[in-house]
């Protein structure tokens, strides 16, 4: 039988199981668990308004699915932030999330779908955006940034 919630462990609480939320799930266990992003420097759906970083500026009403940050000389900064999609619409999607980086200021971001994940970023070398299937570890992002 097919259960309608299932448990968000980031957030301890129950949630409807939407494909999208799905995919979000899937994808913290996999940031967490896998690629050894630190818990605490995660957060999952958060309005612009609510993120520390953002605190008393004018930004749009918008909420973001996941941002994760890193820690530069004691001030957390943002270091990826992914959209959620339950399928499809890839460039779309990759032109939303780049729509909220505006915002943010992550020098990642990224799309993650049922059938993969894509990764955008400025090369530093070239100059030029590029787009990669896949996300690499915490530590690969951070020594991108240094």
């Amino acid at each position: 039988m097919h259960k309608p919630w299932l448990v968000d462990k980031m957030r301890g609480v129950a949630i409807r199981a939407t494909p999208e939320e799905k995919i979000r799930q899937k994808l913290l266990h996999v940031l967490i668990e896998e690629l050894f992003f630190p818990r605490e420097y995660v957060v999952v759906e958060k309005a612009l308004t609510e993120l520390p970083h953002l605190k008393g500026k004018r930004v749009p009403k918008r909420r973001l699915d996941i941002l994760c940050y890193f820690l530069n000389h004691d001030q957390l900064l943002p270091l990826l932030l992914i959209e959620c999609k339950k399928s499809g619409g890839k460039k779309q999607a990759l032109n939303q999330v780049s729509g909220y980086n505006y915002w943010v200021g992550a020098p990642f971001v990224a799309v993650a779908n049922q059938e993969c994940i894509l990764l955008k970023y400025l090369d530093r070398a070239s100059n030029e955006m590029v787009i990669k299937e896949g996300l690499p570890s915490y530590q690969g992002l951070i020594a991108c940034c240094k």
